[in-house]
């Protein structure tokens, strides 16, 4: 209810989603930019911004638990989420018409070793819940991507990196004989969630598979390849 027009940039990760957010921070401080509310996560370089991803985190979650309840139960549920929702309402502290959102992490994690083939599981689940937080004036969404392999092998360097947590080679094999769902089931869950909403793809990235192998390990993909026996 405190905007008319709503503009939400849907990761995924790995897809220039902090330059994009970068930007969005550059243009906020320029001529024309009070007509619009800009809301991203922090980015490198600008730690000192106000950081929303707690409350997204909390409503993610309480909004997870609340679809779980009984009828009765849900009346308790709820206002913990309205307080939640509440809260978050006065961090953002609307002063426009328009909002300008960019967050990746709506989508929860991106692929998980005992799922093969079954990109971001938990998409369609937090997306309830953002419809529910932000609304029903979604103007359009905007939905990035790179190609597939890519995108497969490039975040699992990144929670490795990150967090010591990447799934590894190994499982990766895996995905590559599970069936691959990918872009096109993750599009069907944000039409599931936003029926009515318009969707634009933003592909992202030309980095082939053997340049990345070549820039990681130093060794020819191509070579490699004919090296090995085994499939």
């Amino acid at each position: 209810d405190y905007y008319s027009s709503i503009f939400i940039h849907l990761g995924a990760h790995r897809t220039g989603t902090s330059r994009l957010q970068k930007y969005l921070l550059e243009v906020q401080t320029k001529a024309g930019s009070q007509h619009y509310d800009f809301v991203v996560p922090q980015v490198a370089g600008q730690r000192e911004q106000p950081d929303h991803r707690n409350f997204i985190k909390k409503y993610l979650k309480q909004h997870a638990r609340f679809e779980k309840k009984y009828l009765f139960f849900k009346i308790f549920e709820s206002k913990n989420l309205k307080k939640i929702f509440d809260n978050y309402v006065e961090f953002l502290n609307p002063k426009s018409k328009t909002l300008v959102m960019s967050e990746e992490n709506f989508l929860g994690q991106a692929f998980y070793a005992e799922l093969p083939g079954n990109l971001y599981p938990e998409a369609e689940r937090n997306l309830r819940a953002v419809r529910s937080l932000i609304g029903l004036n979604i103007e359009k969404i905007f939905l990035s991507i790179r190609p597939y392999p890519d995108f497969l092998i490039s975040y699992d360097i990144m929670r490795e990196a990150y967090f010591n947590r990447g799934i590894g080679l190994a499982n990766l094999s895996n995905w590559a004989h599970g069936e691959i769902l990918g872009w096109q089931k993750l599009v069907e869950v944000v039409r599931t969630v936003f029926p009515n909403t318009v969707i634009e793809i933003w592909p992202y990235g030309d980095i082939t598979i053997e340049r990345q192998f070549s820039r990681l390990t130093g060794d020819s993909l191509s070579k490699v390849a004919q090296d090995l026996t085994t499939d």
